[in-house]
């Protein structure tokens, strides 16, 4: 299956994934116009909740092509990461190629499969259609829209209720008895900046969830969570090679040890409290999003009970309280939902999202990026949940960008939806339930390497002993892969 007659292509987002699909495109001659919605480049890092920063070490959240800069924090902050996008355009020449302020309102395949756009100007108001060969989706993980857990008001509330990405100052809470629903880590940056300015701060979550540090005992964590290695404790990923899979049948008896003995010292290192233990395993983690490190202040606010952790839900609301599940009433002046975003995509019609095929866990693709019954359309990063989003977005969008420029062809139909159901039946035996379509969590480094070897390259760096050692233990660092795009221009891969 190739695609021919690509005249330009339209990419929706300026986001972290938007400017890896431009720049990739644009390496490879491919005419391009991304739209982004806001003033500059960055997505939700634009415009986000008070103190919101990177939830992974800075050395994993870059482009291969541009590392943060020495003197920006480990965990680099919203305002840290516009500044670090805006000298990747510049750094990778595509400015030109960036309309700001411009919302694409509707997106209608037309009958040569062709995309017709509706965008609105912003600040004009100017409603204007555009026609593109090939459109790129690259709006993220979450949409315009905040999910909004209901709530059952019994009496009018007369304080707030909030989405956490509304809150833009701690003065917010000044004073305040304030009710943060939500563990994630929206949940536990907003419980953080409560704590320091509020007269009370009350955690409510479903689940104990693992609060992982960035070392263990002095070990960094992050090649245990985020390396290959730890793959092979876990069942293997559905397109594992061979070989991978048989070393994972060795290990395989390892397993619960190996994972107790992780639980163990991160609960003793932490010194959690008991009624914070998790009461889900510690493998469960590496299913869902992978390991993401929490804010230490976020433990020590809870070992010196800065705060109340509840888990249970809220049964109802009244007019300066909430009742909870579990019987409890706690008083509340701010009530602030913590609880995600809605996965949607609005601009598509009726019969575009048939064919999309949405199920309850999620929309399962080709790769995590190809739709099984739409053609010309991709989505980067939209549909992609991984512990390294930048070089995530960049290897998709050289894998695509090979595609859109006749350097590779799609397999056939028939085997498309083999390797999607496969995938699909492997995430649902293992993953937890949830937006498991888009998850690839531990097994990113196995979901990279399937990528880089279709693109012509060796997904093991050097040679030797010491290569190997890399591959096993050390999760993919972006700068390790510094190069790859032009490694991957140089190679002509199942030509169309």
């Amino acid at each position: 299956m190739a695609v021919h007659g690509i005249d330009r292509v339209a990419i929706i987002g300026a986001g972290v994934s938007g400017l890896a699909t431009c720049h990739a495109l644009h390496q490879k001659g491919v005419e391009c116009v991304v739209f982004e919605e806001k003033s500059r480049a960055g997505g939700l890092w634009v415009d986000n909740y008070y103190d919101a920063h990177v939830q992974t070490p800075k050395f994993l959240y870059e482009y291969p092509e541009l590392p943060f800069p020495q003197d920006v924090g480990r965990y680099p902050t919203m305002a840290q990461v516009t500044d670090y996008l805006d000298k990747f355009i510049d750094h990778s020449g595509i400015r030109g190629k960036l309309r700001f302020g411009a919302s694409v309102q509707r997106a209608r395949q037309l009958a040569d499969s062709r995309w017709e756009l509706e965008i609105e100007d912003l600040e004009g108001g100017e409603k204007t259609t555009e026609e593109y060969g090939y459109l790129v989706v690259c709006s993220g993980m979450f949409s315009r829209i905040p999910h909004r857990a209901e709530i059952n008001v019994q009496k009018e509330f007369a304080g707030e209720i909030i989405h956490s990405s509304e809150y833009r100052s701690i003065e917010t809470f000044a004073g305040k008895k304030v009710i943060v629903v939500g563990s994630g880590k929206s949940g536990i940056d907003t419980v953080v900046s409560a704590c320091s300015v509020s007269e009370n701060v009350v955690q409510i979550a479903r689940t104990r969830v693992w609060t992982v540090p960035e070392n263990l005992l002095g070990i960094p964590l992050a090649p245990l969570f985020f390396g290959r290695a730890v793959c092979l404790l876990l069942p293997p990923y559905y397109r594992t090679p061979t070989y991978a899979k048989r070393i994972h049948w060795v290990f395989r008896p390892f397993k619960w040890l190996v994972f107790k003995l992780m639980e163990t010292g991160m609960l003793l290192q932490s010194r959690i409290p008991f009624r914070a233990w998790p009461d889900v395993s510690l493998h469960h983690v590496l299913f869902t999003v992978g390991a993401t490190v929490t804010d230490p202040k976020y433990m020590r606010a809870m070992r010196k009970r800065d705060f109340e952790l509840e888990h249970t839900t809220i049964e109802y609301v009244t007019a300066n309280s909430a009742v909870l599940a579990n019987g409890k009433t706690v008083e509340a002046d701010v009530i602030v939902l913590a609880t995600g975003w809605e996965y949607d995509f609005p601009i598509f019609d009726k019969d575009t999202v048939e064919r999309l095929r949405p199920e309850e866990d999620g929309m399962y693709m080709y790769k995590n990026m190809i739709p099984v019954n739409v053609e010309r359309l991709a989505f980067i990063g939209s549909n992609t949940s991984s512990y390294t989003n930048p070089f995530t977005a960049s290897v998709q969008s050289i894998w695509l960008a090979q595609l859109i420029a006749g350097e590779r062809a799609l397999p056939s139909q028939g085997d498309i939806e083999d390797d999607v159901d496969s995938m699909k039946e492997f995430k649902r035996k293992y993953y937890p339930v949830g937006n498991r379509a888009s998850v690839v969590g531990a097994h990113g480094g196995f979901y990279h390497d399937d990528l880089i070897r279709e693109m012509g390259i060796r997904p093991r760096r050097g040679k030797g002993i010491r290569s190997w050692f890399s591959y096993w233990f050390k999760p993919n660092y972006p700068r390790m892969w510094k190069g790859i795009m032009e490694e991957a221009h140089k190679k002509r891969t199942c030509p169309a």
